[in-house]
C-alpha cells in the first residue's frame, strides 16, 4: 500500500520576516525582486507601486513588500503559498543556487517539523533534553546556553537552527522526537512527530 505524502506547509504573512531572511541567506539577488514578483503572480501595477513607494529604501525593502503582497494573495494570486512555489519562481528568473537552497525547506522532514514549530515554541523542555539537542547536533553549544537562559523554551532562531539541521539530515527529525519524549511538557509532541515519521516519504 502506497504511503500518502503529507500536504505542503502553507506559508503565512506571520512568517514574512523568516521567509525574507531565508531568501537572503540563500544568496538571492535582491535587485531581482521585481522579476520574482511577476513570476509569483503579482500585477505589473502592484509592483510599480512598490517600486515607486519604496525605491528610496532600497531593494531589500521592496523585496519585503513584494513578499507581503504575495503572502496576502494580492491581485488574486493563485497556487500554493509554499517554499516549493517560491523555489520554482527563483529558478525561472535564473536564481538557481538560491532555488536549490529554498527547495530543501519543502522536504518532507522539514515541512513536518514546521507543522510542529508553533506547538514546540509554547512548551519548555527539560535540561536533559536541551543537552541532548546539542549532543545530536540539532543545536550548537552557544544556542544551548541561550535555550537554558530562556527557561528551556525553543524560540525563533533556535527553531530555525533545528530546522536547518533536519533539512540537512532527515534522520535528525526522529532524533528530535526521541529527545522530546524525555520532557513532560513536550512528550506528546515527540510522540506525534515519531508517529508521523513512520508515514513520511523521505
Amino acid at each position: 500500500m502506497a504511503r500518502r505524502r503529507q500536504p505542503l506547509v502553507s506559508l503565512e504573512k506571520e512568517r514574512l520576516a523568516e521567509i525574507n531572511e531565508e531568501l537572503l541567506m540563500s544568496g538571492f539577488t535582491e535587485a531581482k525582486w521585481f522579476k520574482l514578483g511577476m513570476i509569483l503572480g503579482l500585477s505589473l501595477q502592484t509592483l510599480k507601486t512598490i517600486e515607486s513607494d519604496y525605491k528610496g529604501d532600497g531593494a531589500s525593502r521592496c523585496l519585503m513588500e513584494c513578499l507581503e503582497k504575495w503572502l496576502s494573495r494580492a491581485d488574486n494570486v493563485t497556487g500554493p503559498l509554499s517554499w516549493i512555489t517560491l523555489a520554482n519562481g527563483l529558478r525561472r528568473i535564473g536564481e538557481v543556487s538560491s532555488a536549490e537552497k529554498i527547495s530543501k525547506l519543502s522536504g518532507p522532514a522539514s515541512e513536518l517539523f514546521q507543522r510542529y514549530s508553533v506547538r514546540l515554541s509554547a512548551v519548555s523542555i527539560s535540561e536533559e533534553s536541551v543537552d541532548l539537542l546539542c549532543t545530536e547536533r540539532l543545536i550548537s553549544n552557544e544556542t544551548r546556553t541561550g535555550v537554558e537562559s530562556a527557561g528551556g523554551f525553543l524560540l525563533g532562531d533556535t527553531l530555525r537552527e533545528i530546522r536547518t539541521s533536519i533539512t540537512e539530515d532527515h534522520n535528525k527529525l526522529r532524533a528530535l522526537g526521541d529527545i522530546l519524549l524525555k520532557s513532560d511538557e513536550a512528550k506528546t509532541i515527540g510522540q506525534d512527530i515519531l508517529k508521523e515519521c513512520g508515514k513520511m516519504i523521505v
